[in-house]
């Protein structure tokens, strides 16, 4: 739990204060940083039960510390969650997951989560539509993606090592 509450602040930290909001249509439609890592990590490193509390708890406390001007959605909470949750059980099993896998749990979440749920929810929540918020969330997904990856393929050994999830290797 102590190492999920660390989690929950490196996310809101890194969403409400080192992020860029680009607006579409007058409403913070995409955010660009790091915000998901910890919580993507949080699912590989703790499972998914624990990925997704963090996600819950950091979407629900970074919410009401900054709501970030717009209206709360339960559906960007299940978003948050799910984002935790994804990577985690695509690789349960996995103590000692690849870059490739690594890159494949975050690709599936990403694509999935931010490309194909988000547009649509962000269209039934504040009608903006989802042809003009694809093509930028296609466009930053090219560019998170691996970036997400090598960020949490450098922090999970060491991480997984301290954790005692994965045998030391000194050598």
């Amino acid at each position: 739990m102590v190492y999920g509450s660390f989690l929950v602040a490196l996310n809101i930290l890194a969403t409400r204060l080192f992020s860029i909001m680009i607006p579409l249509g007058g409403i913070g439609a995409l955010r660009l940083g790091f915000g998901p890592v910890p919580v993507i990590l949080a699912g590989i490193l703790l499972g998914p039960f624990w990925g997704g509390m963090v996600g819950l708890a950091s979407d629900l406390l970074g919410f009401a510390i900054n709501p970030m001007g717009s209206a709360f959605v339960p559906q960007i909470t299940v978003i948050a969650t799910l984002t935790g949750i994804i990577p985690g059980l695509i690789l349960r099993n996995n103590t000692r997951p690849s870059f490739y896998e690594i890159f494949t749990a975050i690709a599936v979440t990403q694509i999935v989560l931010s490309v194909i749920v988000m547009p649509w929810v962000l269209y039934h929540a504040f009608g903006i539509p989802i042809l003009v918020n694809l093509p930028l969330r296609i466009l930053t997904q090219a560019i998170l993606i691996p970036t997400y990856t090598a960020i949490v393929n450098a922090l999970y050994r060491p991480l997984a090592v301290h954790l005692r999830l994965a045998p030391r290797h000194d050598g």
